[in-house]
């Protein structure tokens, strides 16, 4: 599972990677963090555990449940592909 270590504010948008993904799990950890378990469509990592950046985490945790409940793939925008990554960008895409 990933920690909840937040950086101050927002990476640069160039610096972000972007990936078509499927939700496997997500919800708050212990300290009130949110994870969402993700694997890319394309096999670039699979069941990987990604924190929410903080500002938006609840924007986030209520795509990936939507996400989650209705087997819609996500445009994801991550800070990296490694469990210690964060999700900066969720967007649920149409069947």
């Amino acid at each position: 599972m990933v920690h909840s270590s937040h950086p101050p504010h927002a990476i640069d948008f160039k610096e972000i990677q972007f990936f078509d993904c499927l939700v496997k799990s997500a919800g708050p950890i212990e300290d009130g963090a949110i994870a969402v378990n993700l694997t890319a469509t394309s096999g670039e990592f699979t069941e990987i555990w990604f924190n929410a950046w903080h500002p938006i985490r609840q924007q986030i945790l209520e795509t990936a449940l939507a996400a989650l409940q209705s087997g819609l793939h996500c445009q994801v925008g991550l800070s990296g592909t490694s469990q210690d990554s964060q999700i900066y960008r969720i967007h649920a895409n149409a069947r």
